[in-house]
């Protein structure tokens, strides 16, 4: 078996993502009426079930002699053609596909509302 491991270099960024999604239902980028609150020690604890999830897989991973191919999430926004093409030649599949974020149909549903929680939980944490 192989693995694909992603992860984000921002993990404020990604307790933030996954409390608003949490809130509001929504886990992909769609219209929404929903609103969500800003509760800082929901987010840290989102942030701090996020750190939990990363490190029991870097557990199973070690446990088992994985050596995963590893992507962070900011890298993949960047180069996504590079990172997919490295993937599929990490499993053994050989493309020519030229990959895009935009021809995926896939959009990044971050928002104002999410810097502006970031910056709060930034500012509070020094």
């Amino acid at each position: 078996a192989k693995f694909i491991f992603m992860s984000r270099k921002d993990l404020v960024a990604q307790g933030v993502s996954y409390d608003l999604a949490t809130q509001t239902q929504q886990w992909h980028a769609s219209p929404t009426s929903q609103s969500a609150e800003f509760d800082e020690a929901r987010v840290r604890r989102s942030i701090d079930f996020i750190a939990s999830l990363v490190t029991a897989w870097e557990d199973f991973f070690e446990k088992y002699s994985i050596e995963p191919y590893r992507v962070e999430y900011e890298t993949l926004l960047e180069e996504p053609h590079r990172v997919c093409s490295e993937i599929c030649q990490f499993l053994g599949v050989e493309t020519d596909h030229v990959f895009s974020i935009e021809s995926s149909g896939l959009k990044k549903q971050g928002n104002t509302v999410n810097e502006d929680w970031i910056r709060r939980i930034n500012e509070q944490s020094g």
